[in-house]
């Protein structure tokens, strides 16, 4: 069975535990629980989860709080963490990612959301373990085998995109990327990477490749991207960014995430509750 992430959930409530265990079970994730702050802090000696779904309000360490430590581990720092609140004021959300926080769902949670999100979030932090492999990859082979690294590059399976720092020019597309947007890699390599982006999410892109240098070893999340597939079709995208060297140029790394369908299930699950809500009144 294929190993779709690992999940702990830290709620001192244990009815909220066992719902949210239950949900992300059946849906195929390994769930670990832990009943406070300090539990978790405890947990993640010896589990290294894939997401962390943090409830805010809790006795003793709250999640604000539970957060700054876990990203103060080493081990789990890279860890997206998603909180969970019944509080929705644009100052809490604000204090959440203040925190370190990536996302916020708001109790009473949505099964559909809740999954959606879940998958969106454990999709792009493998996206950047596998980039940061990438990386080391291509640290090797300046020094080992350019075959080596191409064989990586090539068969991985999420869209990858090495452009220009300071053109946009693309550099190197692997196959996953030609299968998403349907243009082969002779028509894509030597072209401006803005060609494929909607005309409004260009300056976004640039701005965020802008901060990046070629010997960074940051990684960046992008905002939502939209992008135009071969057929025209608008495909919502989340991705991951890194500057790499690449044939003795500046350049950098983007591996792409298609959330379009999770979008959309988030949309449907919206539309429902205002309908239902609608009714009510």
């Amino acid at each position: 069975m294929e190993d779709i992430g690992t999940i702990l959930i830290v709620d001192d409530n244990p009815i909220n535990l066992q719902v949210l265990g239950t949900l992300l079970g059946q849906a195929g994730y390994k769930v670990r629980a832990a009943i406070s702050g300090e539990v978790a802090l405890r947990a993640v000696g010896t589990i290294l989860p894939d997401l962390v779904l943090l409830d805010v309000r809790m006795p003793g360490i709250d999640g604000y709080e539970t957060c700054r430590r876990l990203h103060g581990n080493e081990r789990i720092r890279d860890v997206p963490v998603i909180f969970i609140s019944a509080m929705q004021d644009t100052e809490d959300k604000l204090a959440g990612f203040a925190a370190g926080g990536v996302d916020y769902v708001a109790k009473p949670f949505q099964a559909e959301e809740v999954l959606a999100r879940a998958k969106t979030h454990i999709q792009l932090h493998r996206m950047q373990l596998n980039l940061e492999e990438m990386v080391k990859a291509r640290t090797l082979e300046l020094i080992q085998s350019e075959a080596r690294y191409r064989v990586l590059f090539n068969e991985n399976p999420i869209p990858t995109v090495v452009f220009d720092s300071a053109g946009f020019e693309m550099l190197a597309v692997n196959r996953a990327f030609v299968k998403t947007l349907g243009y082969s890699a002779a028509e894509s390599v030597g072209r401006s990477l803005d060609f494929a982006v909607l005309p409004e999410d260009r300056v976004s892109l640039r701005s965020l490749a802008g901060k990046l240098t070629g010997h960074s070893k940051e990684v960046a999340y992008t905002n939502r991207l939209r992008f135009a597939d071969r057929d025209g079709e608008v495909l919502d995208i989340e991705g991951v960014l890194q500057g790499i060297d690449y044939a003795e140029r500046r350049a950098q790394i983007l591996m792409l995430q298609d959330v379009t369908e999770s979008r959309r299930a988030v949309e449907r699950l919206q539309q429902a509750t205002k309908d239902y809500q609608q009714k009510l009144e």
